[in-house]
């Protein structure tokens, strides 16, 4: 019910109707209400993405240091620019309800977790690269995805493989 409730505001923005959202749910109006109580917090649950799942960013445990971290960084990279490019829309979406007040946004929401996954960096990235201090190497990869993340908010869907592609590239970059 919450996807398909995303996916209605995601197309049609946070002014769409609730009845409009009721009947591509499949429930009635009142229904809806009685669930979520009002449309804002029926917005929030829908667009606020879930906890970032560190361990599917990290990538597999088993990956060892080898002569060639570059494809390491850019697998890495995609996966944490999916993670971001679902925060950036949620973003969006809560910047363009103006019905909602910066209390009840806050809230909503979780402790991202930045720390921890910034610490899960620094562990995986120092095993893998046998660097021992990888936050110079975290700073240029996160700087990287956070331009990808935020130039794909922008562009077509068109071109967001050929971001995807530059990405890679430049995070395979840093293995040098």
């Amino acid at each position: 019910m919450l996807a398909v409730a995303r996916e209605v505001f995601l197309e049609r923005g946070p002014t769409v109707s609730t009845t409009e959202i009721a009947k591509r749910v499949g429930l009635s109006q009142p229904t809806l209400f009685q669930r979520f109580g009002d449309k804002s917090s029926l917005f929030l649950k829908a667009v606020t993405p879930g906890q970032l799942d560190i361990d599917a960013v990290i990538g597999p445990r088993d990956e060892v240091a080898t002569t060639d971290v570059g494809p390491h960084l850019e697998a890495l990279a995609l996966r944490l620019l999916d993670g971001v490019s679902e925060v950036l829309r949620a973003l969006q979406l809560i910047g363009q309800n103006r019905d909602l007040q910066s209390e009840t946004v806050l809230a909503a929401h979780e402790e991202p977790g930045i720390e921890t996954l910034l610490q899960a960096l620094r562990t995986h990235l120092a095993g893998i690269t046998g660097v021992e201090d990888p936050d110079g190497l975290i700073d240029s990869l996160l700087l990287l995805v956070h331009g990808a993340a935020f130039m794909m908010s922008f562009a077509p869907p068109s071109e967001h493989d050929e971001i995807r592609a530059k990405l890679g590239k430049s995070a395979r970059s840093l293995a040098v």
